[in-house]
């Protein structure tokens, strides 16, 4: 009973997370899950914090950007948000997920918010005939990025507990987060889910049991499933807004970042200060007159290079390369349920940066969430290691 009750502020975080106008319960629910966390920490017996110094140096170079930023009280929000929060959820979440017990219900938990989401905005579909951008489910580059973060996590449910009802469970989520992927029409969704597919199918297949040939079939049947989707939804968009802009060849952002990054090579070293909006307050002539929607970079590469400049870029490819090589680690693993974990956290990674290279949502809800999966797999991946060592060392 005690630890279903320490598990109610993890689980109802990740439920809520992807609702808008839910901020103040979302907070509400970080704190309780990070003081328990604090407070548990011995009974808990965590392993060692991955990732510290990238995490430090993280916090360090945004920290600096307040002193020449553009606008220093919203740069400092930001660092509290995007930063305080961020690592709040993970260590939370690290410390928590001590057994497969607990990843299971906040799987779960993660998958039934999906599950509500997902009906909500498909039901808003399919009786008005469009995608509500402001209705209580999100925006369709929120759930995109949403999306991309969630179905690593519904691979790891279905798949590593070895249980035939978490398994259709995982699955029909999996279907119905895709059924409303297509619907949001954001593009970008079928080169990331293919591109997550086929390194998840690459790392693990042969654990599955599948041979070279039966990955190189599925991953071409995968292929034309994502490309069938990408024509459907360009087609979709192109008769909702018939526009030479809406194909992706004119797309705007292929002559807009060009100047973001002569701008970056212009202040290397600094920045505007650390925040999504930075570029809209500092370098306003660089929003296109023909597209106001790009009000910041697209590119989550870029904004930290404006933000913080070439010191901003480097330690963000620090944070995220630190994670890869704790994944590897897993992967590389004798283990099964290890290398499950490191195939997970790769795909995740890797899907997460390459979806906010094209559209900067590594932020608010997006950014919590994706700290809180880091920590459930970190967390049980690095006891497990624990484990195994303290084992192999008493032999």
């Amino acid at each position: 009973m005690t630890q279903q009750l320490f598990l109610i502020p993890f689980a109802a975080l990740l439920f809520i997370l992807p609702f808008p106008g839910t901020v103040a319960f979302r907070l509400l629910c970080l704190s309780a899950a990070f003081l328990l966390a604090i407070l548990r920490w011995r009974q808990l017996t965590p392993a060692t914090l991955p990732i510290k110094l990238p995490l430090i140096a993280w916090a360090i170079i945004a920290a600096a950007s307040i002193l020449y930023a553009v606008d220093p009280a919203y740069s400092l929000g930001e660092v509290k948000n995007e930063l305080g929060y961020s690592i709040m959820a993970y260590v939370a979440f690290f410390a928590a997920c001590r057994d497969e017990h607990r990843m299971k219900w906040m799987l779960l938990s993660l998958a039934s918010g999906a599950l509500v989401l997902c009906a909500w905005a498909l039901a808003f579909v399919f009786i008005n005939g469009y995608w509500n951008q402001g209705g209580g489910y999100g925006g369709t580059a929120a759930f995109a990025t949403y999306l991309v973060t969630i179905f690593p996590a519904m691979a790891l449910l279905g798949f590593y507990f070895k249980d035939m009802r978490l398994r259709s469970f995982a699955l029909c989520v999996s279907v119905i987060l895709l059924i409303a992927g297509f619907f949001c029409q954001q593009r970008i969704i079928w080169p990331i889910i293919f591109l997550q597919l086929s390194i998840g199918m690459i790392l693990y297949g042969g654990s599955l049991g599948l041979n070279r040939a039966r990955i190189a079939v599925a991953l071409l049947l995968a292929l034309l499933l994502a490309a069938t989707a990408l024509l459907g939804s360009q087609i979709s968009r192109f008769e909702k807004n018939p526009f030479p802009s809406v194909t992706m060849e004119n797309d705007t952002r292929i002559r807009f970042w060009p100047k973001v990054a002569e701008r970056i090579v212009e202040h290397p070293l600094i920045g505007a200060g650390f925040g999504r909006s930075t570029m809209s307050k500092a370098y306003p002539d660089l929003i296109p007159p023909e597209n106001t929607e790009l009000w910041h970079p697209h590119n989550l590469v870029l904004n930290y290079g404006l933000a913080m400049g070439y010191p901003g870029i480097l330690v963000l490819l620090l944070v995220w390369g630190a994670l890869l090589r704790e994944y590897l680690r897993f992967w590389r693993s004798a283990d099964a349920a290890l290398r499950m974990l490191g195939a997970c956290g790769i795909v995740l990674v890797i899907g997460v940066l390459a979806r906010n290279l094209v559209n900067d949502m590594f932020m608010r809800d997006a950014a919590l969430l994706f700290w809180a999966l880091n920590g459930m797999l970190l967390g049980l991946g690095h006891r497990k290691t624990t484990l195994a060592a303290t084992i192999s060392n008493s032999r």
